[in-house]
Protein backbone atom coordinates (compact mmCIF):
# COMPACT_ATOMS: atom_id res chain seq x y z
CA UNK A 1 0.00 0.00 0.00
CA UNK A 2 3.15 2.42 0.90
CA UNK A 3 3.79 1.72 -3.07
CA UNK A 4 0.66 2.89 -4.38
CA UNK A 5 0.63 5.96 -1.71
CA UNK A 6 3.83 7.29 -3.00
CA UNK A 7 3.62 6.92 -6.45
CA UNK A 8 -0.19 8.16 -6.07
CA UNK A 9 1.48 11.34 -4.66
CA UNK A 10 4.45 11.43 -7.07
CA UNK A 11 1.60 11.89 -9.86
CA UNK A 12 0.26 15.09 -7.82
CA UNK A 13 3.96 16.60 -7.73
CA UNK A 14 4.47 16.24 -11.25
CA UNK A 15 0.77 17.59 -12.04
CA UNK A 16 1.45 20.42 -9.62
CA UNK A 17 5.10 20.62 -9.96
CA UNK A 18 5.18 24.81 -10.10
CA UNK A 19 3.36 24.33 -6.59
CA UNK A 20 6.03 22.95 -3.93
CA UNK A 21 2.94 22.97 -1.39
CA UNK A 22 1.12 19.93 -3.14
CA UNK A 23 3.48 17.41 -2.08
CA UNK A 24 3.81 19.06 1.56
CA UNK A 25 0.04 19.17 2.17
CA UNK A 26 -0.50 15.59 0.52
CA UNK A 27 1.24 14.17 3.35
CA UNK A 28 -1.04 15.92 5.77
CA UNK A 29 -4.33 14.90 5.00
CA UNK A 30 -5.88 11.72 3.31
CA UNK A 31 -6.24 10.32 0.28
CA UNK A 32 -9.66 9.15 -0.97
CA UNK A 33 -8.71 5.41 -1.94
CA UNK A 34 -11.66 6.15 -4.69
CA UNK A 35 -9.26 8.25 -6.34
CA UNK A 36 -6.53 5.76 -6.93
CA UNK A 37 -6.08 5.89 -11.25
CA UNK A 38 -8.30 8.57 -11.57
CA UNK A 39 -7.71 12.67 -12.06
CA UNK A 40 -5.37 14.21 -10.46
CA UNK A 41 -6.86 17.67 -10.09
CA UNK A 42 -10.10 16.27 -8.13
CA UNK A 43 -8.26 14.76 -5.77
CA UNK A 44 -5.83 18.21 -5.46
CA UNK A 45 -8.86 20.79 -5.17
CA UNK A 46 -10.51 18.00 -2.51
CA UNK A 47 -7.18 18.22 -0.51
CA UNK A 48 -6.98 22.14 -0.78
CA UNK A 49 -11.08 21.97 0.29
CA UNK A 50 -11.63 23.99 -2.67
CA UNK A 51 -15.09 23.72 -5.02
CA UNK A 52 -15.46 21.87 -7.95
CA UNK A 53 -15.13 23.81 -10.78
CA UNK A 54 -16.61 21.29 -13.31
CA UNK A 55 -19.74 19.81 -11.40
CA UNK A 56 -21.09 15.99 -12.34
CA UNK A 57 -23.21 16.38 -15.36
CA UNK A 58 -26.68 15.06 -16.45
CA UNK A 59 -25.26 11.83 -17.71
CA UNK A 60 -22.91 11.08 -14.81
CA UNK A 61 -25.63 12.22 -12.07
CA UNK A 62 -28.09 10.07 -14.27
CA UNK A 63 -25.52 6.71 -13.49
CA UNK A 64 -25.41 7.72 -10.23
CA UNK A 65 -29.09 7.83 -9.12
CA UNK A 66 -29.13 4.25 -11.85
CA UNK A 67 -26.76 2.66 -9.43
CA UNK A 68 -28.06 3.66 -6.25
CA UNK A 69 -31.30 1.69 -7.56
CA UNK A 70 -29.03 -1.62 -8.80
CA UNK A 71 -27.34 -1.00 -5.54
CA UNK A 72 -30.23 -2.06 -3.58
CA UNK A 73 -31.34 -4.93 -5.58
CA UNK A 74 -27.74 -6.31 -5.50
CA UNK A 75 -27.39 -6.03 -2.00
CA UNK A 76 -30.69 -8.38 -1.35
CA UNK A 77 -29.56 -10.66 -3.78
CA UNK A 78 -26.28 -10.95 -1.94
CA UNK A 79 -28.12 -11.56 1.04
CA UNK A 80 -30.14 -14.04 -0.72
CA UNK A 81 -27.20 -15.72 -2.26
CA UNK A 82 -25.05 -15.80 0.52
CA UNK A 83 -27.05 -16.45 3.57
CA UNK A 84 -24.55 -13.72 6.09
CA UNK A 85 -25.53 -10.35 7.41
CA UNK A 86 -24.66 -7.71 4.76
CA UNK A 87 -23.69 -3.77 5.50
CA UNK A 88 -24.57 -1.71 3.01
CA UNK A 89 -26.11 1.15 4.91
CA UNK A 90 -23.89 4.43 4.17
CA UNK A 91 -24.08 5.14 7.50
CA UNK A 92 -23.07 1.99 9.00
CA UNK A 93 -19.29 2.65 10.65
CA UNK A 94 -18.28 -1.08 9.70
CA UNK A 95 -18.05 0.39 6.46
CA UNK A 96 -15.63 2.85 6.52
CA UNK A 97 -11.63 2.05 6.30
CA UNK A 98 -8.61 4.10 6.72
CA UNK A 99 -4.86 4.54 7.90
CA UNK A 100 -2.57 7.21 8.62
CA UNK A 101 -2.23 8.15 4.88
CA UNK A 102 -6.11 6.75 3.02
CA UNK A 103 -9.50 6.95 4.09
CA UNK A 104 -12.42 4.77 2.41
CA UNK A 105 -16.21 3.95 2.21
CA UNK A 106 -17.23 0.15 1.58
CA UNK A 107 -20.23 -0.38 -0.44
CA UNK A 108 -21.07 -3.70 1.14
CA UNK A 109 -19.88 -5.81 3.62
CA UNK A 110 -20.45 -9.59 4.24
CA UNK A 111 -20.04 -11.72 6.85
CA UNK A 112 -20.40 -15.43 5.59
CA UNK A 113 -19.46 -18.40 7.81
CA UNK A 114 -16.80 -19.33 5.23
CA UNK A 115 -15.44 -14.97 5.73
CA UNK A 116 -15.91 -11.86 4.97
CA UNK A 117 -16.59 -10.37 1.34
CA UNK A 118 -15.86 -6.62 0.21
CA UNK A 119 -18.17 -5.51 -2.62
CA UNK A 120 -17.92 -2.71 -4.95
CA UNK A 121 -20.94 -1.57 -6.66
CA UNK A 122 -20.80 0.18 -10.14
CA UNK A 123 -23.66 1.07 -12.30
CA UNK A 124 -21.84 1.74 -15.74
CA UNK A 125 -22.61 2.57 -19.74
CA UNK A 126 -24.27 -0.98 -21.58
CA UNK A 127 -21.72 0.08 -24.48
CA UNK A 128 -19.07 -0.87 -21.79
CA UNK A 129 -20.21 -4.33 -22.41
CA UNK A 130 -21.82 -4.57 -25.64
CA UNK A 131 -19.08 -2.72 -27.65
CA UNK A 132 -16.77 -1.75 -25.46
CA UNK A 133 -14.93 -4.84 -23.95
CA UNK A 134 -12.97 -2.88 -21.69
CA UNK A 135 -14.63 -3.71 -18.29
CA UNK A 136 -13.15 -4.17 -15.28
CA UNK A 137 -11.72 -0.91 -15.33
CA UNK A 138 -7.94 -0.54 -13.45
CA UNK A 139 -8.55 2.06 -11.16
CA UNK A 140 -12.24 0.25 -9.99
CA UNK A 141 -9.55 -2.44 -9.27
CA UNK A 142 -7.02 -0.15 -7.40
CA UNK A 143 -9.78 0.93 -5.41
CA UNK A 144 -10.92 -2.57 -4.35
CA UNK A 145 -7.98 -3.81 -3.45
CA UNK A 146 -7.30 -0.80 -1.58
CA UNK A 147 -9.55 -1.22 0.52
CA UNK A 148 -8.91 -5.08 0.72
CA UNK A 149 -5.43 -3.99 1.71
CA UNK A 150 -6.97 -1.24 4.19
CA UNK A 151 -9.22 -3.75 6.13
CA UNK A 152 -6.12 -5.91 6.72
CA UNK A 153 -4.20 -3.06 8.49
CA UNK A 154 -7.24 -2.54 10.79
CA UNK A 155 -6.43 -6.00 12.36
CA UNK A 156 -9.53 -7.66 10.45
CA UNK A 157 -8.67 -11.34 8.13
CA UNK A 158 -8.14 -10.94 4.78
CA UNK A 159 -11.80 -11.19 2.74
CA UNK A 160 -12.40 -11.95 -0.81
CA UNK A 161 -13.12 -8.73 -3.44
CA UNK A 162 -15.78 -8.67 -5.57
CA UNK A 163 -16.53 -6.17 -7.96
CA UNK A 164 -20.18 -5.80 -9.51
CA UNK A 165 -20.94 -3.54 -12.58
CA UNK A 166 -24.80 -3.21 -13.48
CA UNK A 167 -26.42 -1.71 -16.44
CA UNK A 168 -29.50 -1.91 -17.71
CA UNK A 169 -29.99 -5.66 -19.30
CA UNK A 170 -26.45 -6.12 -18.22
CA UNK A 171 -24.40 -7.20 -15.44
CA UNK A 172 -20.87 -8.57 -14.21
CA UNK A 173 -19.44 -10.43 -11.17
CA UNK A 174 -15.64 -10.22 -10.93
CA UNK A 175 -12.88 -11.44 -8.21
CA UNK A 176 -9.69 -10.16 -7.92
CA UNK A 177 -6.82 -11.06 -5.78
CA UNK A 178 -3.82 -8.65 -5.15
CA UNK A 179 -0.75 -9.42 -3.66
CA UNK A 180 3.13 -7.96 -4.53
CA UNK A 181 3.31 -9.18 -7.87
CA UNK A 182 -0.21 -6.96 -9.11
CA UNK A 183 -3.66 -7.83 -9.40
CA UNK A 184 -5.68 -10.59 -10.99
CA UNK A 185 -9.37 -11.19 -11.83
CA UNK A 186 -11.49 -12.98 -13.20
CA UNK A 187 -15.36 -13.15 -13.47
CA UNK A 188 -18.28 -13.71 -15.69
CA UNK A 189 -19.61 -10.36 -17.64
CA UNK A 190 -23.41 -11.62 -18.60
CA UNK A 191 -22.30 -15.51 -20.10
CA UNK A 192 -19.45 -14.60 -20.93
CA UNK A 193 -16.15 -15.57 -18.64
CA UNK A 194 -13.06 -13.67 -19.11
CA UNK A 195 -10.00 -12.94 -16.90
CA UNK A 196 -6.98 -10.92 -16.75
CA UNK A 197 -3.78 -8.87 -15.15
CA UNK A 198 -3.20 -5.24 -13.91
CA UNK A 199 0.35 -5.22 -13.75
CA UNK A 200 0.66 -2.67 -10.48
CA UNK A 201 2.87 -2.86 -7.48
CA UNK A 202 1.44 -2.96 -4.32
CA UNK A 203 2.98 -3.11 -0.91
CA UNK A 204 1.90 -4.01 3.17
Amino acid sequence: MGIVHDAFLWHLQAEQKDNDRVWQEAHSHHLAVSDLGHCVRKAYLRLRKSQETHPHDDYVLSLMRDGNVYQGDTARALAAWYGGQVHWDKDDPVLCVGDGKWRGHLDFLIHTPTGDLIVEHKATNPDNFCKRNRLPYPFHCYQLAGYGILRQKMGHPSARLLLYYRSWGHWAEVELFSNEHGISWEGKFDADYRGGMIDVAISW
